[in-house]
């Protein structure tokens, strides 16, 4: 999965890289993007512009229940309730600068900021839906390759510049496109840990993704 992710370049940096315009006027980079928080997307039906939708899918379960769903496994996008329907007339890419997972040491989890070698900003496939007056985006996941998965077992679907044209367009088939993620190469990805005030805190705060080496706790015997 992923739950955690940044955007730490500035708006003409952004505009540049996607050659796309923003389409708010109160941009500012966001270091520490969580569930529920608003995020840079640009959708299949304005190509050319770059929104801010919030990042969770909120539909009601048959049992009337409010979901917020952050991420789609690949595996299942095309048939599984909710993502069936927006995989197909709902596409986004997500311009991010690094994202992050969590790694079980001993009891503690920390932070690793994943980016991606030599690139500024990349993008990660997503699928957006209308919800009431706002959009709200869910990421998709896949399998972790082999760098990733020395962190978490699964990654967000990082985009090639020339699959983030064919992830937007219209004419597009999503069912080729999915297959086809689940068996691409992947990024060349680079991660370190960063500070363990991540796991509590949601401030847009840069010191949150700067390297931070972690230590664990000694465990005092008893005996």
């Amino acid at each position: 999965m992923c739950g955690r992710f940044s955007l730490d370049r500035t708006a003409d940096v952004l505009e540049a890289r996607f050659k796309a315009k923003l389409r708010i006027s109160n941009y500012t980079p966001l270091y520490n993007i969580g569930p529920g928080m608003p995020a840079a997307c640009i959708p299949m039906d304005d190509e050319d512009g770059i929104f801010m939708y919030h990042w969770g899918l909120a539909p009601q379960s048959k049992e009337g229940v409010a979901r917020n769903l952050i991420n789609a496994r690949t595996e299942t996008v095309c048939s599984k309730w909710p993502f069936a329907k927006l995989v197909k007339t709902g596409r986004c890419i997500v311009p991010a600068s690094g994202y992050v997972e969590w790694k079980a040491i001993g009891k503690s989890k920390i932070p690793f900021l994943h980016k991606v070698r030599g690139q500024e900003l990349f993008s990660m496939a997503g699928i957006f839906e209308d919800h009431g007056d706002k959009r709200r985006f869910t990421l998709l996941t896949m399998p972790a390759g082999p760098i990733a998965a020395g962190i978490h077992d699964r990654m967000p679907v990082i985009l090639e510049k020339e699959e983030e044209a064919e992830w937007l367009a219209h004419s597009s088939n999503p069912e080729k496109l999915v297959q086809k993620f689940l068996v691409k190469k992947e990024a060349a990805l680079e991660a370190f840990s960063v500070s363990s005030k991540l796991n509590r805190s949601f401030d847009n705060d840069p010191k949150l993704i700067e390297p931070c080496p972690f230590s664990i706790p000694e465990q005092l015997s008893l005996f």
